[in-house]
């Protein structure tokens, strides 16, 4: 399987550590799948990309002590 623009600039994206530019691309990625056996993660991933993840992320300990103060 070759890589198109959009997975090539996933990759781009994630190796730089621009996320959001990374989700869009990978969004592209899920529009672009049409193989029947992947529809149903295809489907689910994309709408994870799209509404975010619902994981609490830990601020690393020197924000923390930052909102502590606040």
């Amino acid at each position: 399987m070759e890589m198109d623009e959009h997975m090539l600039a996933c990759i781009k994206a994630l190796a730089e550590n621009r996320i959001q530019d990374a989700k869009k691309e990978a969004i592209c990625c899920c529009l672009n799948d049409n193989t029947k056996k992947n529809k149903t993660k295809v489907t689910y991933f994309k709408k994870l990309l799209e509404n975010g993840s619902t994981n609490m992320f830990e601020l690393p300990p020197n924000c923390l002590n930052m909102v502590s103060h606040i």
